[in-house]
């Protein structure tokens, strides 16, 4: 059973008030195929409007630190979490909110400086620690089919074992699928089902690493790969359940990991596999069509991330061949997702050639991963459409959009670190949300890169 800790939300001068500082509202439209308006333009002042329940949803989101939920009645809360925030996500019925939280660096935090998993009930307004006291957490999925349900895999406080747990966020029953030495990572099959995980035993001379198919909460587990001089970790299942995408990771090297690591598909019927090419390992770069019959993956480059080799590509399943979105020869691709018609949806930056150390657009540059730097990089940046059926990718919006998630009427997208949205149906963007990210997101970057997408989520 995993420890509880249970906090209200409320604001300090008034211990049992809701916290809500400031409220907005939106008239959404209901048209789930609709496609995306060509050449938005966006208000950059807030638009209020009569809020309606129906079709908009809670939006999650990280403010400089700390977990921000705007609710269906436009009301906004902030989480008194104890640490900072990374990658909420919400449950698939939108009854909870899962989040990892990090200690401040000036925090003497009673977590010490171990990464800890939380739930938040958006009904009952009770916080939930989940993962095990004295243990870190690493990373979490929901499982597709069963709203109160989650796996995340922890780490023993000596670094020595790895567990892969399941979790019933209500009764907090908690459940060990496999305890290995290292969980180099795992995702749910699209029916809840099975868990791909990959596993390493290190030894000094021969290292052991699995890719795993495990099933019925660990008591079926069939090796999918083997391996003792290389290792395997699972990237993305299709909606069409039967291919999975993996890293090869060669000698387990962290360092040939920064640069990029061949991304293959494994098809789980015919057990035949395809390579789709050279990606860094970014959830986020990695992006299925809503039938499954397509993936978009940015390939190429270092892992400087506006190296100008990088681009996205587009694969076909049925035939295991991928092509270029040709963008502008000076822009390079990121952050793929689509839309629920099929459009292919992605952001657009300058990029730096080999003997550059930033994006010539920027001008002259002497910290190139500087906050000021990647700051006026990502402001450079635009967010591009490719409709579906067609090779000709046209411009949505500049401005330094970027990172968009589709939703069923719409489009949520970051413009710089403000969070906006889109209606299919209309020509003006709303504002949703500023500073969205960590205390300083433009400062901790992994050269110039921060998973943006993960840093808020949208439940219809």
């Amino acid at each position: 059973m995993a420890a509880v800790t249970t906090l209200l939300f409320s604001s300090p001068s008034t211990p049992n008030a809701l916290v809500a500082s400031r409220s907005f509202a939106l008239t959404p439209t209901r048209s789930a195929g609709a496609a995306l308006t060509r050449g938005l333009t966006v208000d950059r002042s807030p638009r209020t409007a009569r809020t309606t329940r129906r079709g908009f949803g809670e939006v999650a989101s990280v403010v400089n630190g700390r977990v921000t939920i705007i609710e269906r009645t436009g009301a906004i809360h902030t989480l008194p979490i104890p640490g900072t925030a990374m990658d909420p996500a919400w449950s698939p019925n939108g009854r909870w909110l899962a989040f990892l939280v990090t200690p401040r660096p000036t925090q003497n935090s009673p977590l010490g400086a171990r990464t800890t998993l939380w739930a938040a009930s958006t009904t009952a307004r009770t916080l939930r620690r989940l993962s095990t006291p004295g243990e870190s957490a690493n990373t979490f999925e929901w499982d597709p089919q069963l709203p109160q349900t989650l796996a995340f895999s922890e780490t023993t406080s000596k670094g020595s074992r790895t567990s892969l747990d399941t979790v019933d966020i209500s009764s907090l029953k908690k459940h060990t699928v496999l305890q290995v030495p290292f969980v180099t990572g795992f995702q749910w099959s699209p029916s809840g089902r099975s868990l791909a995980v990959g596993t390493v035993a290190y030894q000094r001379s021969n290292s052991q690493s699995r890719l795993l198919l495990v099933s019925d909460l660990g008591k079926s587990i069939r090796t999918l790969l083997h391996n003792t001089s290389s290792g395997y970790i699972p990237a993305s299942w299709s909606p069409k359940h039967n291919e999975l995408l993996y890293w090869t990771d060669p000698y387990f090297s962290s360092s040939i990991a920064a640069d990029g690591l061949e991304l293959s598909g494994l098809n789980l019927k015919s057990h035949k596999s395809w390579a789709l090419g050279v990606t860094l390992t970014y959830s986020n770069w990695i992006a299925w069509s809503p039938s499954g019959n397509r993936v978009a993956v940015v390939v190429g480059g270092s892992r400087t991330e506006w190296d100008a080799a990088r681009h996205v590509e587009l694969c076909q399943l049925a035939k295991t061949t991928c092509s270029p979105v040709a963008l502008p020869p000076h822009l390079i691709g990121l952050d793929p997702t689509f839309t629920q018609n099929g459009d292919l949806l992605l952001t657009a930056a300058p990029g730096a050639k080999p003997n550059q150390i930033a994006p010539s657009a920027l001008g002259h540059v002497s910290t190139p991963f500087g906050a000021k730097t990647v700051q006026a990089w990502y402001q450079s940046q635009a967010l591009w459409s490719l409709p579906r059926g067609s090779s000709e990718p046209i411009k949505l919006v500049g401005g330094g959009a970027h990172s968009a998630t589709a939703i069923n009427f719409g489009i949520v997208y970051l413009q710089a670190d403000s969070l906006w949205f889109h209606a299919s149906n209309s020509s003006n963007a709303t504002l949703l949300q500023r500073h969205v990210g960590p205390p300083n997101p433009y400062r901790d970057t992994y050269y110039g890169y921060l998973n943006w997408r993960s840093q808020y989520t949208w439940h219809s």
